[in-house]
């Protein structure tokens, strides 16, 4: 549905992907040189500018053939949105860190941050608990526990480069060495808490579930944990960051027959700064590195779902699911609550 007047209490209806997606680049364009033109300042940090805005559409522009098939492609729309936020004074921070320290609000490379305080109330920032390992605590020197949730693919993991800095900054991996002995710390099934990057599924049934020991899987290690962390951290997430500007042009670039050479300055311009030995630099570029290095580049970011749809991967077999996905998952469902409350609501096709 499209409500524009919030005072309106009909039941709105379901509109066409084609009508949301117009109405969504027809408000963009209307704000978007009417938002602060302060951009990458302490004033407007953490909060809507023009940046941001623009950053919005560009995003629009590169799915366009997804999220608004009877439109066509928009590759020279996304590039000359990406000129514009790439003329705004956003830098590639030199220290790739910088974007995910606890004080991260340093950063210039942010475009949109969502600003965290640990130990705030309310919803805050707390991807310790969600992926670290309920003893992992020990060996980071923290003071809380994590629940041991989230853990990456594994052939996502082995497709980074283990000289590239993202991957030790990406994922804890290893043995987990309790500081006050030296040794490996033992889990509650007295087996070595060491992070493998393998997630080995036992007495796993036709759709691939079973059973794993609770040590296995890379965790997120991409914002740094600090010393003592005792609450909700105090790491903002940076929404956008202008990394994934020079990504999506070159991306465009390459999906519109452009020209290589400045699609694969665009893509050693963010390699440059994981890589110490300029042989990590490619020669040229293809989609397929393109998808790549937005994985190395926005791991645990958000972005996936988005980029395997777009780049048709989302659908395929992986290790733990050992069939194609039927078509009906490119589209979440509408909540059954959702269509209970208002009749005028259309389900998704195949739900």
């Amino acid at each position: 549905p499209i409500v524009t007047d919030f005072l309106d209490k009909t039941q709105p209806a379901t509109k066409s992907r084609k009508e949301v997606y117009n109405f969504i680049i027809s408000e963009l364009n209307e704000v978007k040189d009417k938002l602060r033109r302060d951009v990458a300042t302490p004033a407007s940090y953490g909060k809507m500018t023009r940046g941001g805005a623009y950053m919005i559409l560009a995003k629009m522009y590169l799915n366009a053939e997804v999220w608004n098939p009877e439109g066509g492609p928009k590759w020279a729309e996304c590039i000359a949105v990406c000129d514009s936020i790439m003329a705004m004074p956003y830098i590639i921070e030199s220290n790739w860190k910088t974007n995910f320290i606890p004080h991260n609000e340093v950063s210039k490379e942010a475009i949109l941050s969502a600003v965290f305080k640990a130990g705030a109330t309310g919803q805050q920032f707390n991807v310790a608990a969600y992926s670290l390992h309920q003893l992992d605590f020990i060996a980071l020197q923290l003071n809380r526990r994590g629940q041991n949730g989230i853990a990456a693919m594994p052939s996502f993991v082995r497709t980074f480069d283990t000289t590239d800095r993202r991957y030790s900054g990406s994922f804890l991996i290893g043995p987990m060495i309790d500081p006050a002995t030296g040794s490996i710390i033992m889990t509650a099934h007295n087996r070595p808490l060491i992070h493998t990057i393998d997630i080995t599924m036992y007495d796993s049934d036709s759709d691939g579930w079973g059973w794993v020991n609770q040590e296995d899987g890379a965790r997120c290690y991409k914002w740094d944990f600090e010393p003592g962390l005792s609450t909700s951290m105090e790491n903002d997430v940076h929404i956008f960051r202008l990394a994934d500007v020079y990504l999506m042009k070159a991306e465009a670039i390459l999906r519109s027959g452009g020209d290589n050479g400045t699609a694969t300055m665009l893509i050693n311009r963010i390699r440059s700064r994981a890589f110490s030995d300029p042989s990590d630099l490619l020669s040229s570029v293809t989609l397929n590195d393109i998808y790549k290095e937005r994985g190395f580049e926005l791991a645990w970011e958000g972005y996936s779902r988005q980029d395997r749809i777009r780049f048709g991967t989302f659908l395929l077999p992986n290790e733990f699911k050992p069939y194609a996905s039927d078509s009906k998952y490119l589209l979440f469902p509408i909540p059954q609550t959702a269509i209970d409350a208002n009749n005028k609501l259309i389900q998704n096709p195949g739900y």
